[in-house]
């Protein structure tokens, strides 16, 4: 027993040395709960907190705010009975209806819209003076929708079209010029042979008069300022001058006086002239 209590002083007086410290008083053990609460806060900078840099396009997605599409030239979609857009720059005669519902306007073609009537019509040199006689009719119903009353409003709408396109090339082509006419149908020229570049109406609207158009499926829609998409479209192109084709027009489709005629005419479109003179 003597040599047990020797070993343990002996052991008690190293452990003393070797830390230099005095061991006489203990620190109180403090409980696990206390340890957790005291521990310091750490942000993972890894993963922000999730609304911290949330875009508008990634709330919309959430459906917590709205994003407002991109404009543009007809970027903004119309609705049947709003105001009607700002006539663009190269509408020489702003729509005006004629007979059996045919709303008629005539537009200088825009330089993209020649570039592309280049394909169109085959082996014709389109110049910058080619005009555009673009018609919309207002059809008795949406013509995005299916079924035998809409084929039968097609029908009606096209033959209507058909009538017109046809009377206004011959007279206009039994004065010297060139004209042409697209068929609806088939998006190709009915007068000029060996065409095969299809004509999209609807671009060719928008890019005429401004009109919007809007995306359903795989289909572009034409939506008319006053008519929505129940509208049908269809083009007449020449390269008689403006004067020809006013002229023409007010002796045989508009049923206006003179005066109220060239009211329509903006202003800054060529003026008539005696340079031609189209009989009716």
């Amino acid at each position: 027993n003597s040599k047990r209590i020797a070993f343990r002083e002996s052991a008690i007086l190293l452990i003393t040395t070797a830390r230099g410290a005095d061991t006489s008083v203990a620190a109180p053990a403090l409980p696990m709960a206390t340890l957790v609460a005291n521990e310091p806060t750490t942000t993972n900078l890894a993963e922000p907190d999730a609304q911290a840099g949330t875009t508008p396009e990634d709330a919309a997605a959430d459906g917590e705010i709205t994003v407002a599409a991109g404009g543009g030239d007809g970027g903004d979609a119309a609705v049947a009975g709003e105001e009607t857009p700002e006539t663009p720059s190269n509408v020489l005669i702003k729509p005006r209806m004629v007979a059996r519902g045919l709303e008629v306007s005539v537009c200088q073609c825009p330089k993209a819209m020649r570039r592309e009537l280049k394909h169109v019509f085959t082996g014709k040199t389109v110049t910058d003076d080619w005009i555009a006689i673009p018609t919309n009719q207002h059809s008795e119903m949406d013509l995005v929708n299916v079924g035998d009353d809409v084929e039968f409003e097609k029908d009606r709408c096209l033959n209507v079209f058909m009538d017109f396109g046809k009377a206004i090339c011959e007279q206009l082509r039994s004065c010297g010029y060139w004209a042409d006419y697209i068929d609806p149908c088939s998006g190709l020229p009915m007068l000029t042979p060996n065409c095969n570049k299809v004509y999209s109406e609807v671009d060719g609207m928008q890019m005429l008069m401004h009109y919007p158009i809007m995306n359903a499926a795989m289909c572009k829609i034409l939506l008319h300022p006053k008519w929505g998409s129940a509208v049908y479209p269809a083009t007449v192109f020449t390269d008689a001058p403006f004067s020809a084709i006013s002229q023409l027009l007010k002796s045989s489709y508009f049923v206006n006086s003179e005066d109220e005629i060239d009211g329509d005419v903006k202003e800054g479109s060529p003026t008539k002239s005696a340079e031609a003179t189209v009989e009716s």
